[in-house]
């Protein structure tokens, strides 16, 4: 099977003229395409970034401390605000007497540990005095007592001998055993001569 050259003829001329018309238009349109796709995705990221900047704005601006900070500050400015009683003066006002109190609870420490400080020291100054009054009472009581030794062995040197005590001339009665006869036996000794 062999292909026979099919002669060129006007009609098929004409149809590869508008298919290569048709091509280059389809490709000026995807090109326009492409391009309309890429302003878009770069608008819509520009819009992205800039939605980002405006939600931290208002997510700041809108925060529960934010606003009560502003309507605080307008609440303020208005001049009906000098008639209300002012809460924070108490809460000041207090804050100083604490500190005043505490500044004299300070003082008064300070004076107690001084005090303290003077009566030890007074008492250790006392309890040596004593101490070194002790010393000489004991000195003068062992002098005293010294010279009442040697004085009472000065007497006894000179004083006699004192006499014995008289024995007894009374009976007295003995039981040896259980049951026997109680005897009486004198309990006056003889003199040793």
């Amino acid at each position: 099977m062999v292909q026979k050259n099919k002669p060129n003829g006007p009609l098929t001329g004409w149809i590869e003229a508008g298919s290569e018309l048709i091509a280059e238009q389809l490709s000026g349109v995807t090109e326009q395409i492409n391009r309309q796709l890429d302003a878009q995705k770069k608008s819509f990221d520009e819009l992205q970034q800039r939605g980002a900047r405006m939600d931290a704005h208002l997510r700041s601006s809108l925060s529960p401390s934010a606003v009560l900070a502003n309507m605080e500050q307008l609440v303020k400015t208005s001049p009906l605000w000098s008639f209300v009683p002012s809460f924070t003066a108490k809460r000041d006002k207090r804050e100083q007497q604490l500190d005043v109190l505490s500044a004299k609870v300070d003082v008064l420490v300070e004076q107690v540990a001084l005090l303290a400080a003077k009566q030890a020291q007074e008492k250790a100054q006392a309890t040596q005095e004593a101490e070194a009054s002790a010393k000489v009472k004991t000195k003068d009581v062992a002098e005293k007592a010294d010279s009442a030794a040697t004085a009472a062995k000065s007497a006894s040197a000179e004083t006699p001998e004192k006499p014995s005590r008289r024995p007894s001339t009374r009976k007295k009665t003995v039981t040896s055993t259980p049951g026997a006869r109680p005897r009486s036996v004198s309990s006056v000794r003889p003199k040793a001569r």
